[in-house]
């Protein structure tokens, strides 16, 4: 019976020794498997560390095109901008030089305008100065017709020459100094008739007064560029 124990004991023994040379065989087993398998985990460890540098460098390229888009975005942004802003500018400057010359325009128009206003205002007081002057010069010459000549002749008719010719003198001097002279332009011009040329008859001085005045209205009647000026006798000499 202690034999028969001992044995199964000693069986029991033995299994637990060769359960555990087992796990020792399975661990060595284990280890070697783990050695190869960390040659291939190595070289999965190394497939992605490079697939990880190239990816970093993908990932840095891909930064760098998006940096340089951006860039190019907002050069073109710029470049567009900038296009606006220098046709805004030029057409506001092609504006600006429109206005002189539409002031220019405008003022041709006005000074046309104004010339004309001034040409038929001036056409019209024009023609009514040459009527007004023309009936004036027609009134003079009637007037003259029927106008007597001034006193000179009457005096001298009833001046007395026989007693003294101080009396004559004197008279001669009075009248001369009386008589205003005839002006044309801007002096005036007396013409001394000697001793023996100083009478005319009332005749020969109405005839020489009604053809001066024949002139003068011929003159004023005749001006075109509306100029009327009266025109001295050359013949007629102030006595």
């Amino acid at each position: 019976m202690a034999i028969h124990n001992t044995t199964q004991r000693a069986d029991h023994l033995m299994a637990q020794v060769l359960d555990h040379c087992q796990m020792h065989i399975d661990v060595c087993e284990t280890m070697q498997r783990s050695s190869e398998e960390l040659d291939s985990v190595k070289k999965d460890l190394a497939n992605v560390s490079r697939l990880a540098g190239n990816l970093m460098d993908t990932l840095q390229s891909l930064e760098r095109l998006i940096e340089e888009s951006a860039i190019d975005i907002e050069q073109q942004e710029f470049e567009n901008w900038k296009r606006r802003e220098e046709e805004l500018l030029n057409k506001e400057i092609d504006q600006k030089k429109q206005v002189p010359k539409a002031y220019e325009e405008h003022n041709q128009m006005e000074t046309k305008k104004r010339v004309e206003l001034y040409n038929v205002t001036f056409q019209a007081e024009l023609e009514d100065y040459r009527r007004r002057r023309e009936t004036e010069v027609s009134s003079l010459y009637a007037i003259s017709k029927t106008k007597s000549k001034p006193s000179v002749v009457s005096t001298l008719e009833s001046l007395q020459l026989d007693d003294d010719s101080q009396d004559l003198d004197n008279f001669l001097r009075d009248n001369h100094e009386n008589k205003p002279s005839t002006s044309q332009g801007t002096h005036s011009r007396r013409i001394a008739k000697p001793e023996s040329d100083k009478f005319y008859s009332s005749d020969e001085e109405d005839t020489k007064d009604l053809e001066r005045l024949d002139r003068v209205r011929r003159s004023s009647i005749s001006d075109e560029d509306g100029n009327i000026e009266i025109l001295g006798d050359e013949d007629y000499e102030d006595i």
